[in-house]
């Protein structure tokens, strides 16, 4: 008969368990774009974004976005069928100052706060921002990188129309290139 495991086979054994964790938990990380502070971005979708595709609301929400406003309705189902939605909880961060930018990111529903970071850590809010309102306008066409820290101050629903989708879409849209000299010359 054997005889039971001793607390310092126990003890490798739990051991073993942690490391093996910390392993799956930095190829996460790594995997899941890990920003510098350990903290993941989700990509969570929830239910209602089947729903809001498939009612027709991510259409109309689009529809009402100034770059796109004046598209017709095949080109603004075009648009929709690239975009990207992603729901975010109150203080998480959306996209990070410094990293590459994603894309022409919309908000949905709920509010969000465009921040900066001075270099002695303090944080001031530049931009609170609700529905129908857009952020990382400019960087969507220069390939540049985030220019602020984008947070949730609620829970929210955003959309992000990808980089290269909104290039193709001014090559193939006029009416979305007037629009973005449109905005982009308001600001």
């Amino acid at each position: 008969s054997s005889s039971p495991p001793s607390n310092a086979d126990a003890s490798k054994f739990l051991f073993m368990i942690f490391l093996h964790a910390a392993v799956v938990l930095k190829r996460l990380m790594r995997d899941n774009g890990a920003m510098a502070d350990g903290r993941l971005r989700p990509k969570s979708h929830s239910l209602r974004f089947s729903r809001l595709r498939s009612s027709g609301m991510l259409v109309e929400t689009l529809s009402q976005v100034p770059y796109f406003s004046g598209c017709d309705d095949a080109t603004l189902a075009e648009v929709a069928a690239v975009t990207q939605l992603r729901t975010v909880r109150a203080g998480e961060l959306i996209v990070a100052e410094g990293e590459p930018c994603q894309g022409l990111h919309v908000v949905i529903e709920g509010r969000v706060k465009v921040v900066k970071v001075s270099a002695e850590g303090r944080e001031q809010v530049l931009l609170i921002l609700g529905p129908g309102r857009t952020f990382n306008d400019v960087p969507v066409f220069d390939n540049g990188a985030n220019p602020a820290n984008v947070e949730a101050v609620e829970d929210s629903a955003v959309a992000v129309v990808p980089g290269t989708a909104m290039q193709t879409l001014i090559d193939r849209h006029p009416v979305i290139a007037t629009a973005a000299l449109r905005v982009l010359a308001s600001r």
